[in-house]
């Protein structure tokens, strides 16, 4: 009962941010550093997810909320890594997580509510900026990555893949096991 009720936290603080962001003057504190005891505890990994969102740091909080996910298959995580994405120009990936969301959180919640309003915009940046790209691989069902800054390789899928990006240069990565990996930079207009 101890890690719902934190990570129910957790999931406040991630959805409350503009009401009750840091007080005037202040600013949160994100520290890249885990104490070995908390290593294994979704709940401090989510934890220091939120202080790294409220400081502003989206990839490291999505780096946080990935690791606690890997612990823990929470709804409120997959919001926490959707929200991140979302920050970090990703609106198709963070538009995953929020369906995820959705589809296992319980409609009545405030959260629910936030979350398909977040999907919403989400969805009309993808109608109105975004383009689809299709990626391909012989021999196919190779990995597929996007590079987010500081060399943080996200996973978009495997090919054939199909995903929207918005305009800019995006480093893509696909790799297979046994075969040679391949890099490019894809400029979307």
């Amino acid at each position: 009962m101890k890690t719902a009720n934190r990570l129910l936290i957790a999931f406040f603080v991630l959805f409350a941010l503009p009401v009750f962001g840091q007080a005037a003057g202040t600013k949160a504190v994100c520290s890249s550093y885990v104490p070995p005891e908390e290593a294994n505890d979704a709940t401090a990994l989510s934890m220091r997810g939120v202080e790294c969102f409220e400081a502003n740091e989206f990839l490291r909080a999505l780096v946080f909320y990935r690791q606690a996910y890997t612990l823990s298959k929470s709804a409120v995580l997959r919001a926490g890594i959707g929200r991140s994405l979302q920050e970090l120009g990703q609106p198709d990936l963070a538009r995953q997580y929020y369906e995820g969301y959705l589809k296992v959180a319980s409609p009545s919640t405030d959260g629910y509510q936030k979350i398909e309003q977040r999907l919403d915009g989400v969805r009309e940046t993808l109608k109105t900026k975004a383009s689809p790209i299709e990626i391909r691989s012989v021999p196919g069902d190779a990995a597929v990555f996007i590079v987010l800054e500081g060399d943080y390789w996200e996973p978009l899928g495997t090919t054939p893949l199909k995903v929207q990006l918005l305009p800019g240069d995006h480093r893509i990565v696909v790799r297979k096991q046994d075969f040679i990996s391949r890099e490019e930079i894809i400029q979307v207009d």
